[in-house]
């Protein structure tokens, strides 16, 4: 065949061995970003039969099967994620694909590892999960939603009224901003933290569940930081000292 020529069958079949032969022969080799642009530009348009999808993720999975990520190899995946957004339709895909799976115990325990003591982001204004449906979230002891006055989401009109106080005074106050990882494998999460003063507020009208046993292991594991404790005495204290100067909810 004279050369610059080359005829591309469609219908082709390559045999095992033959496809070996190649898989070894491109081993090592870097692909330039052209040949790269180009190949997307071929394949753009083109739709995938189930049984090739499905041949696919096979044979991704064993590429990856005991593949190492470095933590230079994470940054530049975060960093080629970023700003990516999923389309209305992908994100139907990938929550149809997700429904009905069960996740592991060890998943979930490197689910929670991974979450225990990073900051999440503030509650606030329209970075609220709730904030298109404040309602929705229904406590059994208080009067959560949405402060229009505050901008934040709180879970009772005790942590919506403490957090007017301080902030009247001038304080800077970040609404749970931090887990802590208590001994017995469970977490918690106090109420506020005073930037200026340094300290952990914990607003506590009535205990349930296990939260007064959290309360004192945290106090006890975590001896260097001050935590202060509003209980309903006070609690009444603090509304009837600032109740004619600010606004309070009843």
């Amino acid at each position: 065949m004279p050369k610059g020529i080359y005829v591309h069958s469609k219908n082709r079949i390559f045999s095992e061995e033959h496809r070996r032969k190649l898989s070894e022969a491109a081993k090592g080799k870097k692909v330039s970003e052209q040949a790269r642009y180009n190949m997307s530009l071929s394949h753009k348009g083109k739709k995938f039969s189930p049984e090739l999808r499905e041949k696919i993720r096979i044979s991704m999975l064993g590429k990856n099967k005991g593949r190492i990520y470095t933590e230079e190899l994470k940054q530049k995946n975060r960093e080629n994620r970023l700003g990516k957004k999923h389309s209305e339709e992908t994100k139907r895909k990938m929550s149809e694909a997700l429904r009905g799976r069960k996740l592991t115990e060890e998943a979930k325990e490197k689910i929670r590892k991974f979450w225990t003591g990073r900051k999440r982001p503030e509650l606030t204004g329209d970075k609220n999960p709730m904030f298109t449906h404040p309602n929705a979230y229904k406590s059994k002891f208080g009067k959560c939603g949405f402060r229009e006055d505050i901008k934040i989401f709180v879970r009772s009109s005790w942590e919506a009224n403490i957090y007017r106080i301080y902030k009247y005074l001038g304080f800077t106050i970040k609404y749970e901003p931090k887990s802590f990882r208590l001994s017995n494998g469970k977490t918690y999460r106090p109420d506020f933290y005073i930037v200026e003063l340094n300290i952990w507020v914990e607003v506590k009208g009535r205990w349930y569940k296990d939260a007064y046993e959290k309360f004192c292991m945290f106090k006890k594991e975590y001896p260097k930081i001050v935590i202060q404790l509003i209980d309903s005495i006070k609690y009444k204290e603090m509304i009837e000292k600032y109740k004619s100067i600010i606004y309070l909810e009843d």
